[in-house]
């Protein structure tokens, strides 16, 4: 099954291609129009780290989207869109309602366990 978000997508790539941040922020600095320099290296690799975070990664606009494709050398129609993204939510939200739900009962009874 091919990645749902553009978090799964990069972590992926990143692997795939065994590329670190910093050699992603690089590549993606070579597109600035100030060139690789330290202080846009820092930039990317700053902004890779907000993509790539566990919980609650940002979500990239199209243009990023692209910047990232073509910064990896891959098709932008691999990198997941927007609308695959907000499908995956989608499926989610019930699911971590669910488990939220089941977190709370085995607290509930997990007290009652420590008190009885």
């Amino acid at each position: 099954m091919p990645p749902t978000t553009f978090r799964d997508w990069l972590t992926g790539e990143m692997k795939r291609q065994e590329v670190t941040r910093r050699g992603l922020a690089r590549r993606l600095a070579a597109q600035h129009p100030e060139g690789v320099t330290d202080a846009t290296v820092e930039t990317y690799r700053r902004s890779i780290y907000k993509y790539l975070h566990p919980t609650r990664p940002t979500k990239p606009t199209n243009p990023t989207r692209a910047a990232f494709a073509e910064a990896l050398g891959v098709s932008p129609d691999e990198v997941p869109s927007t609308e695959d993204e907000e499908e995956a939510e989608d499926l989610m939200a019930p699911l971590m309602r669910e488990l939220q739900r089941l977190q709370q009962r085995i607290g509930q009874l997990e007290n009652r366990e420590v008190t009885a």
